[in-house]
């Protein structure tokens, strides 16, 4: 993280969950992965242990990142909060990262505690299943996958929620350690080619 003193963070709103509606604030310090801002009075609720999705620019380039409130002191005019990061940036320039939906594929994947969540679909950073459990943005937790024979697994964070009528379809991102890449870095490339593959090969019978 380079974020510093001075530079500006931003919230995202989570009672806009399809799109980017932030509240704005600024850095008055940072202590290793906790960033302390200032910002006025949010309209939504923040409380500590919320997760949220914040924007900040980092290089030159703007992204985002998971995050967990730890603390939030209440003013009249301004609210100093205590932000969390967890897990790695994302791109947030507005270009999406490729998805494969992989609904036809009957791909599943243990997560956390849960087994036989159904993936819907992968990217080269993440995936989207659907789970039972209720969890909070910002929450880390081990996964795999398993296809074609081979289990790839791994730390996830959860960057976005929604709910269905079949549970709670969560967008997670893959985290490394150190120097140490992920399983999931290779696995969701080599899955998102597979299926892909079935795909085409589908639509030309289909064809």
């Amino acid at each position: 993280m380079l974020l510093k003193a001075g530079e500006r963070i931003h919230l995202k709103n989570p009672d806009y969950p399809d799109k980017r509606v932030l509240h704005s604030g600024h850095a008055v310090g940072v202590e290793g992965e906790v960033v302390i801002a200032e910002f006025e009075p949010p309209k939504f609720r923040v409380a500590p242990d919320a997760g949220f999705i914040v924007f900040y620019e980092e290089r030159r380039k703007f992204v985002q990142q998971a995050a967990r409130i730890d603390s939030v002191e209440e003013g009249e005019e301004r609210w100093r909060i205590r932000i969390e990061l967890v897990g790695d940036t994302a791109p947030a320039e507005g270009r999406e990262v490729y998805r494969v939906t992989t609904l036809s594929a009957s791909i599943y994947a243990v997560f956390g505690e849960e087994a036989e969540c159904p993936v819907v679909d992968v990217s080269s950073t993440g995936f989207a299943l659907i789970s039972k459990q209720e969890l909070d943005i910002g929450t880390k937790l081990p996964a795999s996958i398993e296809h074609d024979g081979e289990n790839y697994a791994g730390d996830v964070v959860i960057q976005s929620i929604q709910e269905r009528r079949d549970g709670m379809r969560y967008g997670v991102r893959y985290l490394s350690t150190g120097d140490q890449p992920s399983q999931f870095e290779d696995g969701l490339n080599l899955i998102s080619m597979a299926v892909q593959r079935e795909q085409l090969a589908r639509q030309g019978v289909d064809g």
